[in-house]
């Protein structure tokens, strides 16, 4: 088995990265969606790709900004880049760049004893990243019948 060495960024570009492939999985999702036959779109399967699109965009549409004071801190993850990789091992590498960002901005949160104010920007931003992580890694991709 490929051994797969540690990528070494920020906690905000892990974010960005982390955002434009739920993007680009939601709006692959939504062409398969709008491209169904008209015969099909009650069907369980428009159901399925409909849930996945909400779970994708309850991330999305909520991101606005990662706060300043956590962005330039440096994360790693471990992610073996497939070439055309399936939606499932995209949404994981989404999924592993929020974890590599939340456990940068907990240890953060933890050492900065210096920065009391920054405390509840810290706190709710670290509690709203735990959320889209567990939201991100939820979602299940419809496969094709």
């Amino acid at each position: 088995m490929a051994r797969t060495d540690p990528i070494t960024t920020t906690v905000g570009t892990a974010i960005d990265d982390a955002v434009t492939i739920i993007e680009e999985l939601r709006s692959e999702l939504q062409d398969w969606l709008d491209g169904m036959p008209e015969n099909l779109q009650a069907s369980s399967k428009a159901e399925e790709l409909q849930e996945s699109i909400d779970g994708l965009s309850e991330f999305v549409d909520n991101f606005d900004t990662t706060p300043e004071i956590v962005a330039d801190l440096e994360c790693s993850y471990a992610f073996k880049k497939l070439r055309n990789p399936p939606r499932r091992v995209r949404r994981d590498e989404a999924s592993a760049l929020l974890a590599a960002a939340l456990g940068a901005v907990e240890a953060y949160f933890v050492s900065d004893v210096e920065h009391e104010e920054n405390f509840a920007t810290i706190s709710a931003f670290q509690a709203e990243l735990e959320g889209w992580a567990s939201s991100v890694d939820d979602v299940n991709f419809p496969g094709l019948r």
